[in-house]
């Protein structure tokens, strides 16, 4: 399993235009108030990572959603990826179903065609997810996102990184070794189109080290090890220390460097593994 979904989390549908009538009404007023402070919430968990924050993010966007005299796509959308995100933290199947309805009548609200059309796709395709028949039809949202997307699209390289995550779903499912080896080049296009400062970077390298321990587990390659031990290796460096991620980031580099023990009894990878774990057991005491 990935460690998380691509960002989703930092892609947002283009908010509408500000209503060019100056006698706007009290409630389209009261929903602008709502969407900025969900978008202001929601940085906030971006941040912290804390709950709380996104909570209150997913009331401000459902009230949003809720007072509007026109449904629009974007306080929709981004109700249903928050919800998507609150599920993935608590697991409530409630959440979930929200979250794909709301994501649902966002994409009913953008024709095709509008650019905003990929991002509502690769939404829908990352909550999807349930059923043979759910996997497969989020597998083709999300060919379909990349597929309208330009190489040099901001979003382009999420949406690569989300189709690869949806593949190795669909290699552990039925274990076909080509889903396996388009996950990892959609990821590998993915980390290379995405700059070294980007904030996403480390994420990217994490789910590409991940994708190549699952082909090192099937095909017994060296190869995939040692690129795996390297990628891994530059995901912690990308990784500030206060990240809630660092712990999971460090554990699978460990685990690589057990199996490089294993497999060429370097005692050297041996102690690595035991140094990489240290952090790790010391922030899971806190």
């Amino acid at each position: 399993m990935d460690e998380e979904q691509d960002s989703v989390e930092e892609q947002a549908l283009v908010p509408p235009e500000e209503p060019s009538d100056t006698t706007a009404s009290t409630s389209e007023s009261s929903e602008v108030d709502d969407v900025d402070a969900a978008k202001r919430a929601y940085a906030s968990y971006k941040q912290t990572g804390d709950l709380v924050h996104l909570q209150r993010a997913i009331a401000l966007f459902q009230r949003a959603v809720d007072t509007a005299n026109v449904p629009t796509a974007y306080p929709l959308g981004e109700l249903g990826h928050c919800l998507n995100l609150y599920y993935q933290a608590r697991g409530n199947p409630h959440d979930l179903h929200r979250a794909i309805a709301a994501e649902q009548s966002a994409l009913q609200l953008v024709p095709e065609g509008h650019p905003d059309r990929a991002l509502c796709l690769h939404n829908l395709s990352v909550s999807a997810l349930g059923t043979v028949k759910d996997l497969e039809s989020a597998i083709e949202m999300q060919q379909d996102a990349v597929e309208l997307t330009p190489d040099g699209h901001p979003n382009f390289p999420a949406y690569l990184d989300n189709l690869g995550g949806l593949q190795e779903h669909r290699f552990q499912r039925f274990g076909k070794l080509e889903d396996l080896e388009s996950a990892i080049a959609s990821r590998q296009r993915a980390i290379e189109l995405t700059p070294e400062d980007h904030p996403d970077k480390a994420m990217r390298l994490h789910n590409l080290a991940l994708s190549l321990r699952s082909r090192l587990e099937r095909l017994d390659d060296p190869v995939d090890l040692e690129r795996a031990i390297t990628i891994q290796r530059r995901a912690i460096e990308l990784t500030p220390e206060d990240h809630p991620a660092l712990s999971v980031r460090l554990d699978n580099l460990g685990g690589l460097q057990w199996l490089s023990f294993q497999r060429f009894e370097k005692l050297e990878d041996l102690e690595n593994a035991f140094v990489d774990q240290r952090p790790h057991c010391g922030q899971s005491t806190q």
